[in-house]
């Protein structure tokens, strides 16, 4: 089947509207406007916090939203190695692990379809996997399906972020123009067929602006303060040479200027025995701590953003507060899991059930878990669900290797698992 979203977009905007909006509207400074759709050229450059004050209100315009500037900087955040780091723990985290895809009777289905023959997610499908955790970091992400081939996907990608206006479910056509001009230069992706190709993956609110507009300020901060040693550095950081010599007399001057000058890459020169040279060096002995202090500082403050703690991305942590740690980034993988799955069941499947690519049932993602959870993990686990939901005894059994009645209560099974939870805490089990 074959995807008409280019040649849709590329022919919805006609000669006489490209004209018309030529005409009417100024276009943005250093605009390169061709025939087609037309992809900003988004130019890394240093950003000031003011910049990105700037950024968010054209973005969070209600009448015009306008998000060019915004996916500018973010160009540059994601170049950044910390928020890179975290961002890809992230993703590998939600990515990795032994996933299946249930039907409504708790049977395996649709191995074939997701997944290579190494019980792998196939790449089109790992490629939808990141996009949903990807969304979390821009907001919004508007998915881009390939043509059908052979009953799947080719790929799956992100339509260009200032292309996208996601609270009015629009996409810019040429964003020398944004919302201004002629309404042609705006594409509905709700409409077919554009939304036979497309639909739109969000954490929530299609106005938010996502995890990396958080983390931006902290990101310039960083910069500033990495500049900042840069130019310390480029001052303070080598001894400076100080050369004493009589200055009436031109020739031993001119000695002294041509052997300073030489000292930078040779380090040594011939003067004069009434001649004095010495070298100056800076007398902080940890002036590096003045930069270095602010920017793990900014380094931390992204990693609390984007994972909830600090432990998976540092060199180092105690145990104990590493621990703590440990639980929160779980808790915030696992809420990605949860969203991936609600994604999955609510728009992936309806989607490719409509191009004929499944049969109309209902379907579920599940992580297989078993293997990766310690029992104490399984005992909150328990705690958590069996306040909503009955577990099986056998499935107490199984984890525990404690043998429950099968008339057990709910009671019982969160009693079981404090007990377990306790036994292990004080060390017993």
């Amino acid at each position: 089947m074959k995807n008409p979203i280019k040649s849709y977009i590329d022919r919805i905007v006609s000669s006489q509207v490209k004209k018309h909006v030529v005409t009417n509207v100024t276009k943005r400074k250093g605009s390169n406007s061709k025939k087609g759709t037309q992809e900003a050229d988004l130019f890394r450059e240093t950003f000031t916090i003011q910049d990105w004050q700037e950024a968010v209100d054209q973005a969070e315009d209600v009448e015009f939203p306008d998000r060019i500037e915004l996916a500018r900087l973010y160009k540059n955040l994601i170049d950044d190695d910390t928020i890179w780091q975290n961002m890809q723990i992230r993703i590998a985290r939600s990515v990795t692990g032994k996933l299946k895809i249930k039907d409504g009777e708790g049977n395996d289905v649709l191995e074939d379809v997701f997944f290579k023959p190494d019980g792998n997610p196939k790449k089109w499908f790992r490629d939808w996997i990141k996009l949903q955790v990807k969304a979390k970091f821009y907001g919004a992400v508007l998915m881009n399906f390939s043509d059908i081939i052979n009953n799947e996907f080719s790929w799956v990608k992100m339509v260009d972020y200032q292309n996208v206006i996601p609270e009015k479910n629009k996409i810019i056509r040429n964003t020398d123009y944004g919302l201004w001009g002629n309404d042609a230069n705006l594409i509905d992706f709700t409409k077919p067929p554009i939304s036979d190709w497309c639909y739109l993956v969000d954490d929530g609110d299609p106005r938010s602006l996502g995890l990396l507009n958080k983390c931006a300020p902290y990101y310039i901060w960083k910069n500033d303060a990495s500049g900042n040693w840069a130019m310390f550095l480029d001052i303070y950081g080598v001894d400076i040479i100080l050369g004493k010599t009589d200055t009436t007399d031109p020739a031993r001057a001119e000695q002294m200027d041509d052997g300073l000058a030489n000292a930078q890459s040779g380090r040594w020169f011939r003067v004069h025995t009434d001649d004095e040279v010495e070298a100056l060096s800076s007398s902080q002995s940890n002036a590096g701590d003045t930069f270095n202090d602010p920017i793990k500082y900014y380094d931390k403050a992204i990693s609390k953003i984007v994972l909830g703690q600090t432990s998976l991305s540092e060199d180092k942590s105690f145990v104990g507060s590493a621990e703590i740690q440990e639980r929160a980034g779980n808790d915030i993988i696992l809420m990605d899991k949860i969203d991936i799955a609600d994604n999955f069941e609510n728009q992936l499947i309806p989607f490719m059930i409509k191009h004929g690519m499944i049969a109309d049932d209902d379907y579920y993602l599940i992580w297989d878990i078993d293997e990766k959870l310690s029992k104490l993990e399984w005992a909150e686990v328990i705690q958590k669900i069996s306040a909503k939901a009955d577990i099986p005894a056998e499935e107490i059994e199984r984890i525990f290797g404690i043998e429950v009645s099968e008339q057990a209560t709910d009671k019982d099974m969160i009693e079981v698992a404090n007990n377990v939870y306790k036994s292990i805490i004080n060390g017993t089990d």
